[in-house]
């Protein structure tokens, strides 16, 4: 979950091993760490510019809010990129946050790009709107509930470098981030190590070792860093002593994982069943998993079935704020755990982001005086992200061809069953209810991978 902006941006989503703490039972954990990299020209080269092809499914969409929006964009373009058979977890609000304190530094061209992606058409980023709904996602913090939401910024300036006061203060106000200067081009590994405490001190020791002194050199100029950490304690508790070994259909086979057993809400169609598991305080899982008709043995039609189950999470029957046609079933739920280093270049390009990754073209004025002079642009986006699903909830970190059926306007309900078992591929979002913001989004291919 979270980032900050600079020339290269960098979102990283990784738990290195060992790092993975289980907090009791009864969690679902995420952690997210974006970093961002502003450099000059003739630092290391990112990504290949070359956008990643996605999934053409529409339907519905036009009418999502921005932020959804771009949530469902990025899940999509990630999911793309990835893997058939692999599991994927992002944080579309962490990639925001460090997207939108970049707009900060960006003007002309570069500026309208973020813009229209995090804001949309005719609007600009507000980063007091940032710091309201920042404010929202904290008042949630409170572990003697159980659920809580962390969320911080830093900005990290090459010794010697000059900053525009004016962004410094965007910076450290309403993104309330911590401004810090590091020698990037004689101690990189000290810089490394600075920058990996911090986030290590953030995500409670999930996400480690985010960057590596490889990361900077003498053309390093910025690196700013986001790290979110959900935890999340289920409001109606699976019971450890049923959980049990149960068959997972993976591709055309069978594999038995740990699955557990308890109560959630549901909404149930023809081609996709959508289930509602509330945490403690406000938020929410969402899951959407197509029906076998809609989802063959065919790996690359599961593939599209389950992004038409993204977009009915955010459009049709199941989605978000929807009350459920069938109230506290019984619900089959595998226990996982996902760890993802995402390479967000690509994904943003696909979104419409493109000058802000192109020496020459990338206009971050706003940062320095001397970037234009310097060819100033953003060389790494890396996206760090963790989530671990059991019996007593979430804990995730981070240091983006529809089936007509699963999205029409008029889903065809069928009759509430006694009990959903989610022993397929499928999609989920981790909400915040009020403010509706996506934390997380991901889909979960095989639990045993």
């Amino acid at each position: 979950m979270g980032v900050t902006d600079s020339v290269t941006v960098t979102v990283n989503t990784r738990v290195e091993g060992g790092a993975m703490r289980r907090f009791g039972s009864i969690r679902t954990i995420c952690v997210c760490v974006v970093a961002t990299f502003l450099a000059i020209t003739g630092a290391a080269p990112g990504l290949a510019v070359s956008a990643t092809s996605m999934p053409t499914a529409t339907v519905g969409v036009s009418r999502l809010s921005v932020s959804d929006r771009f949530a469902l964009g990025l899940y999509r373009a990630v999911g793309a990129a990835s893997s058939e058979s692999g599991n994927v977890i992002v944080s579309p609000y962490s990639a925001a946050e460090a997207l939108a304190l970049v707009r900060g530094g960006a003007r002309r061209r570069t500026a309208d790009q973020l813009d229209v992606v995090l804001a949309g058409k005719n609007a600009t980023v507000d980063p007091d709107k940032r710091a309201v709904l920042r404010a929202a996602l904290l008042t949630e913090a409170v572990p003697g509930a159980g659920t809580y939401m962390r969320i911080a910024n830093s900005v990290w300036v090459a010794q010697g470098y000059p900053v525009n006061p004016t962004f410094t203060a965007l910076a450290s106000g309403p993104y309330a981030a911590r401004v810090d200067s590091l020698d990037f081009a004689h101690d990189s590994t000290g810089a490394a190590k600075t920058i990996n405490d911090w986030v290590a001190g953030i995500t409670e020791n999930l996400i480690i070792n985010l960057v590596t002194p490889d990361d900077f050199n003498a053309l390093t100029r910025v690196a700013l860093v986001d790290a979110v950490l959900f935890h999340g304690k289920w409001l109606r508790q699976f019971d450890i002593a049923r959980t049990t070994v149960e068959p997972f259909r993976v591709a055309g086979h069978k594999t038995s994982v740990p699955t557990m057993i308890g109560t959630g809400d549901a909404t149930v169609t023809k081609a996709l069943t959508t289930v509602n598991l509330d945490f403690t305080g406000d938020f929410r899982m969402h899951i959407a998993m197509p029906t076998p008709s809609t989802a063959t043995t065919s790996t690359p039609q599961t593939l599209r079935a389950l992004d038409a189950a993204a977009v009915s999470l955010f459009t049709g029957p199941g989605q978000r704020g929807v009350r459920e046609a069938c109230p506290k079933l019984v619900v089959h739920l595998p226990k996982w755990e996902t760890d993802a280093t995402l390479d967000l270049i690509s994904p943003l390009r696909t979104l419409g982001i493109k000058d802000l990754f192109e020496p020459g073209q990338a206009d971050l004025t706003g940062v320095s005086p001397q970037a234009a002079g310097e060819g100033l642009y953003v060389r790494t986006v890396r996206q760090k992200a963790t989530i671990t699903v059991d019996e007593h909830g979430t804990v995730a970190a981070a240091a983006t061809t529809a089936i007509a059926e699963a999205i029409s306007a008029e889903p065809a309900f069928v009759k509430c069953p006694d009990e959903v078992r989610l022993n397929r591929p499928f999609t989920y979002v981790i909400q915040h209810v009020s403010t509706g913001e996506i934390v997380f989004v991901g889909r979960l291919m095989n639990p045993a991978a």
